[in-house]
C-alpha cells in the first residue's frame, strides 16, 4: 500500500517542534518522529524576527527528522507545513454573495466560487490565513449544506482568520533561507481545534491554549467558530514574575514552576489576570451563556498544577478540563497538551513531503557541430616524434591520403585540443 510522507513544523515563541508522519490510503496516519528545538530569540510573540536563525533551525529540524526515517527507506524530506499563532490572529466574518441562474442546483463550483470570493477578500494590513464555514442563507432560509437546493441568491458566511502580513512574509523567507519547499501554512487556532469533538462544537465550547508568550482564545457554537482573540502574554508571564519575586534566574523560575504542587500567590495573581482577559473575550462574543460543554485548556502551561481548577472557578464554569490531542489515528504517544499545537496540524497536511527520487544520469557522445572547414591533423612536435615505437610508421603530415576520422567523445576532445599548441 502506497504511503505519503508529511511533515509539519510548529512555530513558536520558546521552541521549534516538528514531525514527520506516513499517511496511507485510508486517510490513517501514524507519526514517526518528533523534534524540537529551542526557538533562542529568533521567535517573538509568534512572529519570525531573526530569519537566519529560524532558517537555520528548520533545515536542523529537516534534517533529524530524515535521518531519523532512513530505517524506513525515506529518501529525505524537501518540503513542510507551517504552523503560526500570533498576537495579530483574530477573526473577521465575511459574507460572500452570488446570484444564481433560474433552476440552476447549488454545486461545488458554486461553493468554490463563493470560498474564493472570501479568499480574495483584502483587509488592510492583514493577510488571510484560513477560512471557517459558518453556514449558508438561500434567499431567506438558513441552511449548512445548500448543495442540490435552487433558489436566486446563495450567501455564505464566512470567518476569515487574519493575521499581519509580517506573520506568513517572516515564515516565507525562513523557509527559502532554509531551502525547504513550504507546502502550506496552517493557522494553529485551526489545527489545535480539532482536540474538540463535533458534539462539543454544536453544543458550546471555549478553546484556551496558553502558549509560552500567548493565549489564545476560540468559541465555538453550532460547530462553528464563533470568536477569536488573542491574549497578549502566557506562562512565560509567570515565569517571570516568579523570578522577580524570589531573585532567582529564569531558569530556576521555571523548574519552581513546573515542580510546584500547587499555586503560590504569584503564579495564581498572573494566571487570574490571564483568567480575566478570558472573561472578557467570551463576554466579546456574545456566547457567554452558551457554553454547554463548558471549556477545555490545552498547550504547555495547562500542565501547571491547579491551573485549570482556578480558571474554571474564575469564568464560572464547572466543566472545565486540561486536553491534548486524542485522536486514535495517531500511533505514537502525543496526547501531550504541549505537543497538541503539532500533533493536530498532521490532520490538516496532504501533500507529500518526501524528497523526490533522483532519475539515473545518462552519460552519451556529445556530437559537436561539423565545421565548414576540412579539420587539419594537429602537427607533432620533434619530441613527439622522437618518441615514435620501433616498428611503426610515423604519420606523415605533408600525405594526401585522408586519415580515418574519430568519432563520438573521441573527436570531441580532438576538435577541443587541436591546435593549442599554434596559439
Amino acid at each position: 500500500m502506497s504511503r505519503t510522507l508529511i511533515c509539519a513544523i510548529q512555530i513558536g515563541s520558546s521552541r521549534l517542534c516538528a514531525a514527520a508522519a506516513w499517511r496511507d490510503q485510508t486517510g490513517h496516519c501514524e507519526i514517526a518522529a518528533i523534534e524540537t528545538e529551542q526557538a533562542s530569540g529568533c521567535i517573538q510573540k509568534g512572529c519570525v524576527v531573526d530569519t537566519d536563525t529560524t532558517a537555520a533551525h528548520i533545515r536542523s529540524l529537516v534534517t533529524k527528522l530524515s535521518n531519523r526515517l532512513k530505517q524506513d527507506d525515506c529518501r529525505g524530506i524537501d518540503a513542510a507545513y507551517i504552523g503560526i499563532g500570533g498576537i495579530s490572529m483574530h477573526n473577521v466574518l465575511h459574507h460572500a454573495n452570488v446570484n444564481l441562474e433560474e433552476g440552476r442546483q447549488v454545486d461545488v463550483d458554486i461553493v468554490t466560487s463563493l470560498h474564493q470570493q472570501s479568499l480574495e477578500y483584502s483587509v488592510d494590513g492583514y493577510e488571510t490565513l484560513a477560512i471557517e464555514p459558518m453556514g449558508y442563507t438561500l434567499d431567506d432560509i438558513d441552511c449548512l449544506n445548500p448543495h442540490g437546493r435552487t433558489g436566486s441568491r446563495l450567501t455564505a458566511h464566512h470567518q476569515l482568520i487574519v493575521g499581519q502580513h509580517r506573520l506568513g512574509d517572516g515564515v516565507r523567507a525562513a523557509m527559502q533561507k532554509a531551502d525547504v519547499r513550504l507546502a502550506g501554512i496552517i493557522a494553529t487556532p485551526i489545527s489545535v481545534a480539532q482536540i474538540l469533538s463535533a458534539d462539543e462544537r454544536q453544543r458550546g465550547c471555549c478553546l484556551i491554549d496558553i502558549g509560552h508568550s500567548l493565549t489564545t482564545v476560540s468559541v465555538w457554537v453550532n460547530g462553528s467558530l464563533q470568536h477569536l482573540a488573542t491574549i497578549p502574554f502566557g506562562g512565560n508571564a509567570v515565569t517571570k514574575d516568579i523570578a522577580r519575586a524570589n531573585a532567582i534566574s529564569l531558569e530556576e523560575a521555571e523548574a519552581k514552576k513546573t515542580s510546584m504542587t500547587e499555586l503560590d500567590i504569584v503564579s495564581q495573581c498572573r494566571y487570574e489576570e490571564i483568567a480575566t482577559n478570558v472573561a472578557h473575550q467570551l463576554e466579546l462574543s456574545g456566547h457567554r451563556d452558551h457554553l454547554v460543554a463548558g471549556a477545555i485548556v490545552t498547550g504547555g502551561a495547562s500542565l501547571q498544577h491547579g491551573l485549570v481548577k482556578l480558571i474554571g472557578e474564575q469564568l464560572g464554569i464547572s466543566r472545565i478540563a486540561a486536553r491534548g490531542y486524542s485522536t486514535l489515528c495517531f500511533g505514537l504517544s502525543d496526547r501531550k497538551p504541549q505537543l497538541a499545537a503539532l500533533t493536530t496540524m498532521i490532520g490538516l497536511c496532504t501533500a507529500n513531503c518526501e524528497s523526490k527520487p533522483v532519475a539515473p544520469t545518462q552519460i552519451t557522445d556529445v556530437m559537436p557541430v561539423e565545421s565548414s572547414q576540412p579539420t587539419q591533423p594537429a602537427k607533432k612536435t620533434d619530441t613527439e616524434e622522437s618518441k615514435t615505437e620501433p616498428g611503426t610508421t610515423p604519420t606523415n603530415i605533408d600525405d594526401t591520403t585522408t586519415p580515418s576520422k574519430p568519432t563520438g567523445i573521441k573527436r570531441f576532445f580532438r576538435d577541443l585540443f587541436s591546435g593549442i599548441d599554434d596559439q
